[in-house]
């Protein structure tokens, strides 16, 4: 008896779910093929939530362009952009033990692209960095890739931007390093013998403008022949060289 009871309960809440219900907005489906008892129910209201998410970081590595520079925008607030890159084992062929150092710069050239006010003065500050650049397992480079430096200056130099990509950006290298690497070419020293001792010596470079500007971000070609170390040198000869002349005829 207690068996059949509560199958009658069941069997009597089934059929009850299934009445039809007098809802209001409420549509039936192919009610003039079979009779149904689903239908839709129509509401005009409903509640939207919606949020801000932060990029957590995006793709910056690249081969065409260095940004660098300091710009403050009503509204995302100060903009600070800062380059870092490697820097070959330079070609040194011509320079032998008689050679004299006088100095070394990095040779930078503009891309034309600047964002900001360029008729600011900005400052330019290189810095060596103190570990190498590694890639992550990504393969790339991030907005939020950082790597240490040494807090000396390797070179700094005021100016304003030019906007033609044969205009180019020079910077005196500080003398202690570049006497050190001309001194290695001289003797064929084995951090210049091969480009991952090079690297292995010199981990690379990192620019940087001045935090306190509020000035531009400009833009420098990245591609291998635009970003590069000058040495000047005399050559001192214990004799004279004879050198032909050339007539054009």
């Amino acid at each position: 008896m207690k068996r059949t009871t509560w199958t009658f309960v069941i069997i009597s809440l089934i059929f009850f779910s299934c009445e039809k219900s007098n809802l209001p907005n409420s549509k039936t489906i192919g009610a003039n093929l079979i009779e149904s008892d689903a239908r839709i129910i129509m509401i005009d209201t409903f509640k939207v939530e919606l949020s801000t998410v932060i990029i957590d970081s995006m793709v910056t590595s690249g081969f065409n362009q260095m940004l660098v520079g300091n710009y403050s925008d009503g509204e995302f607030g100060i903009i600070t952009a800062q380059s870092y890159f490697e820097i070959g084992l330079p070609t040194a062929e011509y320079i032998t033990s008689e050679s004299v150092f006088d100095s070394l710069e990095l040779v930078l050239h503009f891309s034309g692209y600047s964002y900001g006010d360029t008729t600011q003065l900005q400052t330019m500050k290189v810095y060596r960095l103190s570990e190498p650049m590694v890639e992550s397992s990504t393969g790339y480079f991030y907005n939020t890739t950082q790597f240490a430096r040494l807090p000396e200056i390797l070179g700094q130099k005021d100016f304003h931007p030019e906007f033609s990509e044969s205009d180019e950006l020079t910077i005196k290298i500080d003398a202690v390093f570049a006497v050190e690497l001309f001194n290695f070419f001289k003797i064929n020293h084995e951090n210049v013998s091969a480009e991952s001792y090079f690297l292995d010596y010199f981990n690379g470079i990192v620019l940087e403008s001045n935090s306190q500007t509020n000035a531009a971000i400009v833009g420098y070609s990245g591609i291998d022949t635009s970003a590069y170390f000058r040495y000047y040198y005399m050559l001192i000869r214990k004799s004279p060289q004879v050198i032909p002349s050339i007539r054009n005829r």
